[in-house]
């Protein structure tokens, strides 16, 4: 039995990375030349940014999971992050939540506490989001007012969306 599931395994992760690649296979000529022109420099540190975001994501995740299952290690909540970002990508960002859901379940964080827990994970990620970038619009007041002050309502209307969406999320899981 565990031959099999071995096997599913790999078929499924290599129909994943064929998807990646068809949806994508116009893109890399372009993709390829941009980051042949990105100093090293910068590469590494969008790397380690990456890298640095998935821990502290992972942090969250095991402060939460902790108070369903306390033996859920910091470790497997890193692997957690890491294991979203691929179904994230794999799936074009919609993913993220279930495999989530999964990956906790399979670690004896019940699937409704995951369910939950995720959904606040989502919140907080989201209204970040929706904070720094009205913290940078306003720093950057007279560069973005000149480039996107046509923008203007979407960005509000999105920020009245992101408080909306946020709010009712936190009442279905408290």
């Amino acid at each position: 039995m565990k031959n099999k599931s071995f096997w599913f395994r790999i078929i499924f992760a290599a129909a994943l990375i064929a998807i990646i690649i068809y949806t994508f296979h116009g893109s890399w000529e372009d993709i390829w030349q941009q980051i042949t022109e990105t100093s090293a420099l910068i590469l590494i540190s969008i790397g380690g940014a990456s890298v640095v975001y998935h821990l502290f994501e992972a942090w969250i995740t095991y402060s939460l999971a902790r108070r369903y299952n306390p033996r859920f290690r910091y470790r497997d909540a890193v692997y957690c992050a890491f294991f979203c970002s691929f179904y994230r990508l794999s799936t074009l960002g919609s993913g993220s939540g279930v495999a989530a859901v999964v990956f906790l379940g399979k670690k004896h964080v019940g699937y409704s506490e995951a369910t939950g827990l995720y959904a606040i994970q989502y919140i907080l990620h989201k209204v970040s989001i929706a904070l720094f970038s009205g913290i940078f619009f306003v720093a950057n007041w007279r560069l973005m007012a000149s480039h996107y002050r046509n923008y203007a309502v979407y960005l509000l209307l999105a920020y009245f969306l992101t408080l909306l969406i946020s709010i009712g999320l936190v009442l279905m899981v408290v």
